[in-house]
């Protein structure tokens, strides 16, 4: 994503986070929601918002800024593979977050909700760490 400007935002709710999409949302940004589950409540469900499109639905898309959503259960296992963990989910998040993120073509927002881990990782991978 060569000439991406990527910007992270930290929130210790899922109410938090989903309150900064509507504000992104009104600056033009691309929110994107994880495809909920027909069957199973899932942990994305506490942030998902019917007002927007899900990853299924923007394949093949692309939109100058898009935001995309990390919570707790998003790790980084010993080499550093992106995986989830504590539920079954139909369609994989780590998947759908590649869908997401892809589909951005200027501006990049990760909002992390809960997950200092990840945070870390992510500030080190920006600072080429």
């Amino acid at each position: 994503m060569g000439g991406v400007i990527i910007s992270l935002k930290f929130f210790s709710t899922a109410s938090e986070a989903k309150k900064y999409t509507r504000i992104l949302d009104d600056q033009g940004c691309k929110i994107v929601n994880y495809t909920p589950s027909k069957y199973d409540a899932l942990p994305a469900d506490s942030y998902y918002d019917h007002n927007y499109e899900t990853a299924h639905h923007v394949i093949g898309q692309e939109y100058d800024q898009v935001a995309a959503i990390m919570d707790q259960y998003f790790y980084y296992d010993t080499e550093g593979k992106l995986f989830t963990r504590g539920f079954k989910p139909n369609y994989h998040p780590t998947k759908m977050l590649f869908q997401i993120l892809t589909r951005t073509r200027k501006k990049l927002t990760l909002i992390i909700i809960r997950n200092e881990e990840v945070l870390q990782t992510c500030l080190n991978i920006l600072q080429g760490e």
